[in-house]
């Protein structure tokens, strides 16, 4: 030990291992002196071995690589603190019904990532704690009195995110996904929008490191029966279809055809079980209709349609789109009783009186229509078919 003659650390302490100097300085003679009484006692008393590069006892070296070891490895990431970095990313750039539909899919997920217990509140506090928590802009704020028990719970006792990849723990997520709070199925929307949140999630934990895969990709949606029981007071009977059609047939003037065509729309609704896009766009050649037996109807118009198309039935073109391409046709049965010839048209030449224009085929083709399917529910005394 002696003197650098340097005003810091001006006490060196020096020590030969296996023929290799080795060295420290220190502030003061004191720590010097503490120093060299460690490494005398390490050789000593303890009998310990020595590195030779560093110069340090073997318990020393061991206790510096453990050291190393535990500031290289991180904490694992629970789920609460994964959503909130996820949502921060995504909040920015997503709209708001996104934002909404991401924040339920991963509420619905937290109720089985987060610890059971006696003490643990109650489904729906977890679930109003955990989507003010995840939201950016409550970061640093207290939570609300109401929510702060159930809070402190999601923030304390949930999982980490690697517990996923447990068989058991994600057939509780799954479930969560598929059902609501009082145990009955979710309906089909809901279902599709939770999945899609919580797969977007796993994706991005796997592109971030933090999961190796995701373990939805290897699921599928069990089907469970419904136990909704249609009530048939509330159905439309045959007697207040005619009633409807009756109704409709009045609507405007004779000329102008728009009551007709109102009958042929909510005809082909009632009595072939067409949607409303796919009606306004069906076409007389569409229907194959026997002289006796079932017919069919090609509904592959199934596209969004503006009320004034609805209304007047233009006959603009059909859009493109998958249902109406080749093979992707939904043939819808109709009415047995549609077995007889219609009859024929409405003479042609007819002018409407705003525009001045023919009628266009569209509109004749949708009268025939109407006479052929106004006799499958006795529609006798319709305006319409007079």
């Amino acid at each position: 030990m002696s003197k650098t003659g340097r005003k810091s650390r001006p006490w060196r302490l020096r020590w030969v291992v296996a023929g290799k100097v080795h060295g420290d300085t220190f502030t003061t003679s004191a720590l010097a002196e503490s120093r060299r009484s460690e490494l005398w006692q390490a050789m000593n008393r303890r009998g310990e071995a020595f590195e030779i590069e560093s110069g340090l006892p073997e318990s020393e070296v061991g206790a510096a690589a453990e050291a190393i070891e535990a500031a290289d490895a991180k904490p694992p990431l629970r789920w609460f603190e994964f959503c909130r970095k996820y949502m921060v990313g995504r909040w920015r750039t997503a709209a708001a019904k996104t934002r909404e539909g991401m924040v339920d899919g991963l509420a619905a997920v937290t109720l089985a990532m987060v610890e059971c217990g006696d003490e643990a509140p109650d489904d729906e506090s977890l679930r109003l704690a955990f989507r003010w928590g995840i939201v950016p802009a409550n970061a640093g704020e207290d939570p609300p009195t109401e929510l702060k028990a159930a809070y402190e719970w999601v923030t304390m006792a949930d999982r980490p995110l690697g517990d996923l990849a447990d068989a058991e723990v994600f057939e509780d997520v799954l479930y969560r996904v598929s059902y609501k709070l009082d145990g009955t199925p979710a309906a089909g929307d809901t279902y599709k929008r939770r999945r899609r949140a919580l797969n977007a999630a796993l994706e991005h934990a796997v592109a971030t490191g933090e999961l190796p895969e995701n373990p939805l990709q290897r699921t599928r949606r069990k089907r469970v029966g419904s136990n909704d029981v249609v009530d048939a007071r509330v159905l439309v009977n045959a007697a207040q279809a005619r009633q409807l059609l009756t109704a409709v047939s009045y609507v405007g003037s004779w000329d102008r055809c728009r009551g007709r065509r109102l009958v042929a729309f909510y005809a082909v609704l009632y009595y072939a079980g067409l949607r409303p896009a796919e009606a306004v766009g069906l076409r007389l050649s569409d229907c194959h209709l026997p002289e006796t037996g079932v017919g069919h109807a090609d509904a592959a118009g199934d596209a969004a349609c503006l009320g004034q198309a609805v209304d007047r039935f233009r006959g603009a073109p059909r859009p493109p789109g998958p249902e109406g391409a080749a093979g992707n046709q939904r043939p819808p049965g109709a009415h047995p009783a549609c077995g007889g010839r219609h009859p024929a048209g409405p003479p042609g030449g007819v002018r409407d009186r705003q525009r001045g224009t023919r009628l266009r085929q569209r509109a004749r083709g949708s009268c025939r229509l109407f006479h052929l399917l106004a006799g499958m529910g006795g529609g006798a005394g319709v305006r319409a078919s007079t």
